[in-house]
């Protein structure tokens, strides 16, 4: 069994762990329990553990949606919230899976997917270690293109709004997103817009 005071270390610089994670660690399933029991752990969700003192930051519920489904990556809204861009406040976390992938259904986190072809799924993702966790989520040049391609589901003054804010502050150029739309498959489509921003 693993001594308590490492295992709050362990949970006070990764944030969020999952069981298996622990049980990696050599916590025993027992201990969890135990532990939950004692109020030394906090049981967030199903399988994922924090401790009680831990207070949620604003990015909290995405990086426990990537932990609780490790092949999600941020997207869209959630991805333009991350990355500070734009006015748009998420109501939800969106998250890319691949195509086929099983939807997950947590009744206390509102989750959008959106399914990907697999060779489109791994590029432009970045992962980021903040104070709740870790989170892929993609690019800045990433998501205003997929922004553009849902923006019959996200709008186009969305993708309008983050592309001219984006390339304004220099988070982005133009050209990485042209770059990014080739890839996706868009670059004659967007084309126009770019162009005329």
């Amino acid at each position: 069994m693993l001594p308590i005071p490492q295992i709050r270390s362990h949970l006070r610089e990764r944030g969020p762990m999952r069981a298996r994670e622990l049980i990696a660690m050599g916590v025993q399933p027992e201990q969890m329990r135990r532990l939950v029991g004692q109020g030394v752990l906090e049981k967030r969700g199903r399988g994922v553990y924090v401790l009680p003192e831990q207070v949620p930051g604003e990015r909290s519920s995405l990086a426990e949606v990537c932990l609780r489904s490790p092949r999600a990556i941020v997207c869209l809204v959630s991805a333009l919230a991350f990355h500070g861009i734009g006015t748009q406040l998420p109501g939800c976390v969106w998250i890319a899976l691949p195509k086929g992938a099983h939807s997950p259904a947590w009744p206390e986190l509102e989750v959008r997917v959106v399914h990907l072809e697999p060779r489109y799924l791994e590029a432009d993702v970045e992962t980021h270690g903040t104070a709740d966790g870790s989170i892929r989520v993609f690019s800045v040049a990433r998501t205003i293109v997929d922004l553009f391609r849902f923006r019959g589901t996200t709008g186009l003054d969305v993708f309008l709004e983050a592309a001219r804010e984006a390339v304004r502050d220099r988070r982005t150029t133009w050209e990485q997103i042209s770059t990014a739309a080739r890839f996706r498959g868009v670059a004659k489509s967007i084309r126009p817009y770019l162009e005329a921003m």
